[in-house]
């Protein structure tokens, strides 16, 4: 084995040093190989994938939980949600065993979150009604970059600073 190579287990990882930067790794088994990069591209595209997720999951499940909290503590959820979409939400939340109503607010999509809170917006505490309507472009340009993320298409360049534009702005939003 050459000096940018590594054996473990019986299985070969040479580090191709002559790329530099865009060096491939290579998996050596029974002759045949596949390479992955792992370059300063594909490495920190993981970083920014990983990174978005974990934002996005993140106002996901906050805008679930103002649609629960600012609209399903006081109301039947029938006159929350469009039928259409309280079907749907049901029937998923009945394929992992839960049957309360008060379980099915974990299985909206994220757009349906946003749809719901803004044809409510009237009924939202003051201070969430202004966050909907001063943010809803945002949300708005928000789904197609969680759409990229969380189905493992590839991402723009622009992905990561809308993102984080959002997430800033709501830092600096105004509790209650």
């Amino acid at each position: 084995m050459n000096a940018g190579g590594v054996l473990l287990k019986n299985r070969a990882f040479v580090i191709d040093d002559n790329r530099g930067a865009g060096a491939a790794l290579q998996r050596w088994i029974g002759g045949s190989h596949w390479a992955v990069e792992i370059g300063a591209g594909s490495l920190s595209s993981s970083i920014v994938r990983l990174t978005l997720y974990g934002l996005i999951v993140a106002i996901d499940i906050d805008l679930r939980r103002l649609v629960q909290d600012q609209l399903g503590n006081n109301r039947n959820i029938e006159e929350i949600l469009a039928p259409e979409l309280l079907s749907k939400v049901r029937d998923r939340a009945a394929r992992d065993g839960l049957i309360e109503d008060s379980d099915v607010y974990d299985y909206l999509d994220f757009p349906d979150s946003v749809k719901t809170l803004r044809r409510h917006k009237a009924e939202l505490d003051s201070t969430f009604a202004r966050f909907v309507q001063k943010n809803s472009a945002d949300l708005d340009r928000l789904t197609p970059i969680r759409n990229r993320v969380m189905h493992g298409r590839p991402l723009q360049f622009t992905d990561f600073a809308v993102v984080d534009e959002f997430v800033q702005k709501i830092r600096g939003f105004p509790a209650r």
